[in-house]
């Protein structure tokens, strides 16, 4: 694939990885729910998901909660928890049935945004489970809750980023008090002369408050470039980018011009 071949495709990803990101309804399994994100605060302490069937079965639904956080590194970890309040836990839809989920908040607002997970998952019908020789897909929707403080601020760094081993390390920080949005990432390499080497992109994903998540992009074997700068381009919410730059100096080696 050519470079200009590169760039569409990493661009279509981007833009499907906002979409979904940034997106108020959701459709699958012939399921709409909408909104697809969940903010609560001191004002607003109970929130509504409309669930609506678009199949042309019956269906039923189980609801869980969980505690969502991120470890060293950014990986998600999810915990039972109490902290919210979600009825109905079982839902029956009939066919072009809508139904309402009810969230509040169980728990004093702090001044760092607590964030969770509900989980909508669809259950196999019996006469389906009793079907030996066929396969179904079953549904399962995460719908992020966010609890948010009085005052939010979002804080997001990127550590000095580094070669080591033909990979680009850095890691990206929140230092604020409610999550942000990373909705890609491109790296990109240019010679002494401006000209472009290479460009790498790598999906983004929630980051959220006091949060870190680490990166590991591979680089290329440059022939012939002596200096290599190397910008990292972080793109979030619409309106925001963050972005940090590195020179690197290759040795000359014996043969090289000049030698």
């Amino acid at each position: 694939m050519t470079k200009e071949g590169d760039v569409t495709q990493m661009k279509k990803m981007l833009i499907t990885t906002l979409f979904l990101l940034f997106s108020i309804t959701c459709f699958a399994a012939n399921i709409e729910i909408s909104p697809v994100k969940v903010y609560l605060d001191g004002k607003t302490r109970i929130e509504k998901v409309s669930i609506k069937n678009r199949d042309e079965s019956d269906i039923s639904l189980k609801v869980k909660v969980f505690r969502w956080t991120q470890e060293e590194g950014g990986a998600d970890k999810y915990e039972d928890t109490e902290d919210l309040i979600v009825v109905p836990r079982i839902i029956n839809l009939k066919k072009g049935e809508e139904r309402i989920l009810r969230i509040g908040i169980n728990k004093l607002l702090g001044t760092k945004e607590a964030t969770y997970r509900i989980y909508i998952e669809e259950v196999p019908q019996r006469e389906e489970e009793t079907k030996g020789a066929t396969v179904k897909l079953y549904m399962k929707i995460g719908i992020p809750v966010f609890v948010t403080p009085e005052k939010t601020h979002p804080k997001v760094e990127i550590e000095e980023p580094k070669v080591e081993n033909k990979e680009l390390k850095f890691k990206v920080i929140n230092k604020g008090n409610a999550h942000t949005v990373i909705g890609g990432i491109t790296v990109t390499g240019n010679d002494a002369h401006g000209k472009n080497v290479f460009i790498r992109e790598v999906g983004g994903w929630y980051l959220l408050a006091e949060a870190a998540r680490h990166y590991q992009v591979p680089i290329p074997e440059i022939s012939g470039a002596q200096n290599l700068k190397i910008k990292v381009k972080l793109i979030g919410p619409p309106d925001k980018t963050l972005e940090r730059e590195i020179s690197l100096q290759k040795p000359q080696m014996r043969g090289d011009k000049n030698d």
